[in-house]
């Protein structure tokens, strides 16, 4: 279905009330089919995008496109945080290969490293994906850095240029 095929109504049903309410309609297909996986659930996602928008309110199109991309890379590096923490504690992947420990400190630890060693190429993917999120996050943080800096550089100039009343200075 595309974007301009797809009425505010189709639109809204797709994104919670309240979350619907926080989001222009104009640019609520923005926020379509969020990345989530059937076990996930929705409202720790829309909860995310909500913490994103009341920490720095978007006023232009691309914040908001900034927004989307920012929720979307943070929910894919804790999904693949998750995942990762599986792989290094999971007793089910891991029974037939991990010695029988008992069960002193020194026991568990060991058993917990020969788990990992058992499917460190499954965790050392992850840690690359979860790496490359990172930096793609960081990246489009590097925007809207530029972004807000570029819009308080024009301000500031504005201001020089006398196109605004200078705020009075305290008295001494």
């Amino acid at each position: 279905m595309s974007a301009s095929k797809v009425t505010k109504v189709e639109i809204t049903s797709l994104i919670p009330g309240e979350m619907a309410s926080l989001i222009p309609a104009d640019l609520q297909y923005l926020f379509e089919r969020p990345p989530l996986l059937k076990a996930e659930d929705p409202a720790g996602y829309w909860k995310l995008v909500s913490h994103f928008i009341d920490y720095v309110p978007p006023k232009a199109i691309i914040e908001w496109i900034w927004i989307r991309d920012i929720v979307d890379h943070t929910w894919e590096i804790l999904r693949l945080r998750r995942f990762r923490a599986v792989i290094a504690s999971s007793k089910s992947l891991f029974e037939d290969l991990a010695p029988k420990c008992g069960s002193n400190e020194d026991d568990r630890e060991a058993e917990s490293a020969h788990r990992l060693l058992a499917h460190i190429k499954h965790y050392q993917v992850l840690d690359r994906l979860i790496a490359s999120l990172e930096r793609r996050r960081d990246q489009s943080l590097a925007q809207v850095d530029f972004s807000v800096a570029l819009r308080l550089r024009q301000a500031s100039a504005e201001i020089d240029a006398g196109k605004f009343d200078r705020p009075a200075l305290a008295a001494a």
